[in-house]
């Protein structure tokens, strides 16, 4: 124990993965306007994480993924109902890249449902204030984890989760 678990420096490689996206918007009048998104991330690419220690005596910690690349897909649109009010809303399916085997408590995501709502004020022609809501809701995941099944024990480890989150967004522009 006097050479095992101490202060030590570690350190982890980390590939993130590559994201492709094609987005469209289409102007159906000059008030009204549509977008849509798509969008690939290649979360196959992030097999692990693996932290090695300088202590020589300190055993490297390594955690497996085995995440799937991800699909999201969003639609949005916003109207101008006169020069200094624009609104907009959203709604997007953003899909885990998690899955049922191997989801842990550490990271118990799932696909999301993310809804949004803003409002632009254009006070003048070159000062706006934009504020935003988004509310993302999570698929209750749950975690059922064999505990040691290398030593034959049956035992694991279980728990179901719930999440969202709530993004409120304020922000001003001036144009020079």
């Amino acid at each position: 124990l006097a050479n095992g678990f101490k202060d030590t420096n570690g350190y982890a490689t980390l590939v993130t993965p590559a994201i492709d996206t094609l987005s469209a918007e289409f102007g159906v009048t000059e008030r009204l306007n549509l977008y849509g998104e798509v969008q690939r991330t290649g979360w196959s690419s992030l097999k692990d994480v693996t932290v090695k220690f300088a202590n020589p005596y300190q055993p490297t910690s390594s955690e497996a993924f085995n995440w799937k690349d991800s699909m999201y897909y969003g639609l949005g649109a916003d109207y101008k109902l006169n020069d200094a009010f624009t609104v907009r809303a959203g709604l997007g399916f953003d899909q885990s890249p998690t899955n049922d085997t191997d989801r842990t408590p550490r990271l118990p995501d799932n696909d999301r449902n993310v809804y949004s709502a803003g409002l632009t004020w254009t006070a003048t022609p070159n000062f706006s204030i934009d504020a935003a809501y988004t509310r993302i809701e999570i698929k209750s995941p749950s975690v059922n984890l064999p505990i040691n099944p290398a030593a034959g024990r049956y035992t694991s480890l279980q728990g179901s989760f719930k999440g969202h989150a709530d993004i409120i967004g304020l922000g001003a522009s001036y144009k020079f």
